[in-house]
């Protein structure tokens, strides 16, 4: 790979880009009626979907190792002080809500469980003997870093007076991509830990040896024990593949959840974070992402059908991002590995289409029987020519048959006496178009457009109020889709506060496209069961981002030049 390393979200980005030019190739292959042709191109696009980094997490108790998973993910949510000495082994990946899932041994069923109830499953004191059979407990968390493809393994261990757990925990040697071994400093290295890292080797595993808890010890023993265990491994294994990391996962899941960029620095997760990354994208996934390239470049060589010339084309410019060829490619900067904590909130809708949304209800709600009992305000509505096309549905959902059919004859007649005048008085044909033009119905005259328009305006102006004075950068809370965006910039008087607003609805924008390509993905790969919630709202919330929300329609009060 020539040491071309890619940040993960560019690697990511490089799968998906590949998945949408497979499903163009899927589409002409089924066009064109060749079952066979459509079939390899979904195989590659399968071997994209279950693209995942198994990294088993192993050690014996009370080396922190629960710490350390809450440090790189950034978010302080698995239990830790508890002793999964039951062979079961529990994984952690990517979910768009916080739960448990429970799988039974020789069944394909699963049990639903709050993380909170983890224990009762997973340790002897709770299941003893692992008496309820379970076979994995699945965490799931909406951490970024694990959607983006990473998943932790945490193993039973080794060396348990349990002999059960050391052989769960070598059965899963051969799903495992790496390993994350954890010891710590305030514990003399084992010949248990020892054996464990022979087998390892003898495996052609790849090994990550963290020594942890490293603010429990003085600088003199931090170097004297990290001499120490360089020793015993020259000594006792012959091995390239281990590479020591000397952290403290306490101090680094403080600084992710705290911001604190300096004290994340000091605390040595940095190192071992960029080392995961590199052996993610530049040696295990990166192969596989090389190799699916290949295999689609040869069907596609063979293949004469105008339509995929442009998906050749892509392919030609795409291939050297991929394979590694020439310099790296400029990506933007990486928020899996930041200072911050890797929780993911769940996407937000505008909120001020949200609120107009729910303004336009409650006065409908009050309107609709009004129009259909007061007779002054029948001729009112009259006069307008009625709500514009798409409030004139939303009253129609809301109101009752009986209740349209007194409030609109007056319209209707009004509409009738109208045209009745015209083509009896004989206009010219242009006259007529202008006055059929101007009984059409419309936002210029609808009294729900009005609504929509002073409550887009109170909104805003409650927003521009709300944002932070001091930290101008942090308007993580606010929520706005690309019309909103528009109207709220056009009342904001400040460069500093515009910025970050048009940043939050960058990375809004970034995280539905990603979304959006993973729904693709998975459902052209066959494996519509890992798409999760997001993936599923994607179609609709990328929209929305765009045009606002469809019951609000707020692009068009933008103004244009």
């Amino acid at each position: 790979m020539g040491g071309h390393h890619l940040p993960l979200r560019e690697y990511e980005r490089l799968k998906l880009d590949l998945a949408t030019l497979i499903h163009s190739a899927v589409t002409c292959a089924a066009d064109d009626k060749n079952d066979s042709l459509r079939r390899a191109y979904q195989d590659i696009a399968t071997s994209l979907a279950e693209d995942r980094f198994h990294l088993a997490v192993v050690g014996q108790s009370s080396r922190g190792k629960s710490t350390l998973m809450n440090a790189v993910l950034g978010m302080d949510r698995l239990p830790t002080g508890i002793v999964p000495i039951t062979s079961v082994i529990t994984s952690v990946s990517y979910g768009s809500r916080e739960r448990v899932r429970l799988f039974f041994q020789n069944s394909i069923l699963y049990h639903e469980a709050p993380l909170s109830e983890l224990a009762n499953y997973i340790t002897e004191q709770g299941n003893p003997g692992n008496q309820r059979k379970i076979e994995v407990a699945e965490v799931q968390l909406p951490a970024e870093v694990l959607q983006r493809g990473f998943l932790f393994v945490d193993t039973p261990g080794f060396g348990s007076v349990i002999a059960e757990n050391t052989e769960t925990t070598r059965r899963f040697f051969p799903r495992a991509d790496a390993f994350l071994f954890v010891t710590s400093f305030d514990i003399p290295f084992s010949a248990e830990e020892l054996g464990f890292l022979r087998e390892a080797c003898a495996r052609h595993r790849k090994v990550f040896f963290i020594v942890n808890k490293a603010d429990l010890v003085s600088r003199d023993q931090y170097d004297a024990f990290l001499d120490f265990i360089r020793g015993r491994l020259v000594e006792q294994l012959d091995s390239d593949q281990i590479e020591i990391f000397a952290l403290s996962a306490r101090e680094a899941l403080a600084a992710k959840l705290n911001h604190d960029a300096d004290r994340l620095e000091k605390s040595g997760l940095r190192a071992l974070e960029s080392a995961l990354v590199d052996f993610l994208t530049a040696e295990k996934s990166r192969a596989l992402l090389a190799q699916a390239c290949h295999r689609f470049e040869s069907l596609l060589a063979g293949q004469s059908n105008p339509r995929l010339v442009v998906v050749k084309e892509r392919l030609s410019e795409l291939r050297p991002q991929i394979v590694g060829e020439g310099a790296a490619v400029a990506a933007k900067s990486d928020p899996d590995w930041g200072t911050s904590s890797g929780t993911l909130a769940a996407p937000r809708s505008c909120v001020v289409c949200a609120n107009v949304v729910r303004e336009i209800f409650n006065f409908l709600s009050r309107y609709q029987y009004e129009l259909s009992r007061n007779l002054d305000e029948q001729d009112v509505h009259a006069g307008r020519n009625g709500f514009c096309p798409m409030h004139t549905w939303q009253y129609a959902r809301i109101a009752s048959p009986q209740g349209i059919c007194t409030a609109y004859p007056k319209l209707l007649f009004s509409l009738a006496d109208r045209l009745r005048d015209a083509w009896q008085q004989s206009h010219s044909l242009a006259t007529l178009r202008e006055l059929v033009q101007q009984m059409l119905p419309s936002s210029n005259h609808c009294v729900l457009c009005e609504v929509t328009a002073t409550v887009e305006k109170r909104v805003i102006e409650q927003i521009i109020t709300s944002l932070p004075a001091t930290v101008p950068s942090d308007y993580s809370n606010v929520s706005l889709c690309l019309p909103h965006l528009a109207l709220t910039l056009d009342a904001v008087s400040a460069q500093e506060v515009g910025l970050p607003l048009i940043r939050q609805i960058d990375a809004a924008l970034d995280r539905a496209a990603e979304n959006m390509q993973r729904y693709a993905l998975k459902h052209e790969g066959l494996r519509r069961e890992l798409v999760s919630d997001e993936e599923w709202q994607a179609p609709e919330f990328g929209l929305a981002l765009v045009v606002g929300d469809r019951r609000v329609q707020a692009s068009r009060i933008v103004r244009s030049d």
